[in-house]
């Protein structure tokens, strides 16, 4: 450990390194070394490596595009310990075709109503309890959680006519197949923790 002078009269003096030869030449460590790979850094890396020249196809097949992006703030309802928290999570999905991204290139002069459609994001909220806290219909964390995720799913359209639980269901049981979906692909088995009594915890 470093050692620091009373008063501080004299300059802190660091920790000695010279008991760690015996770690060093171990041959449990010097096998491990000898298994350990090392990335290379950055400035070893040859540029045309890690690069290759695009070639644009003859045809864009990319008929529209989907952007998400959002994050996540912790709010403390209680700073006594045991503290209380939630956290509020805020995403937003934004579509658009690839044709409306072509007009806007080609144009000499690109009007706010037509950036304005770029900007339309369905802005989607959620919060969770976290941390010491539960629903009051609810008597675990967990519980509360695992609820709360299940009503998000259930009550967020995005404006259409279906929630985002029959989206969810439309691509986890692969209802996009029709008629042409296994048996396999109409069920889905949850997960479940081999080590609880039962088998659902």
């Amino acid at each position: 450990m470093g050692y620091s002078s009373k008063n501080n009269r004299r300059p802190f003096e660091a920790a000695s390194k010279a008991a760690h030869h015996h770690i060093i030449n171990d041959p449990e460590v010097q096998t491990l070394m000898d298994r350990i790979y090392k990335p290379p850094r950055s400035e070893e890396i040859p540029l045309e490596k890690v690069t290759a020249d695009f070639e644009p196809p003859e045809r864009n097949k990319i008929e529209a595009i989907i952007a998400v992006d959002g994050g996540y703030t912790e709010a403390i309802i209680e700073n006594k310990f045991p503290s209380r928290k939630i956290h509020f999570l805020q995403f937003g999905a934004l579509f658009f075709k690839q044709e409306e991204l072509v007009c806007l290139e080609e144009s000499p002069f690109i009007a706010p109503e037509d950036m304005s459609k770029l900007k339309n994001i369905h802005r989607i909220k959620l919060a969770l309890p976290t941390k010491n806290i539960r629903f009051q219909d609810e008597n675990t964390l967990k519980g509360s959680v695992l609820k709360a995720i299940y009503e998000f799913f259930l009550k967020s359209t995005l404006e259409e006519d279906k929630s985002l639980i029959d989206t969810l269901a439309w691509f986890i049981f692969r209802q996009y197949k029709k008629n042409h979906r296994t048996q396999d692909e109409k069920t889905w088995n949850l997960a479940t923790n081999p080590l609880s009594p039962n088998g659902n915890s």
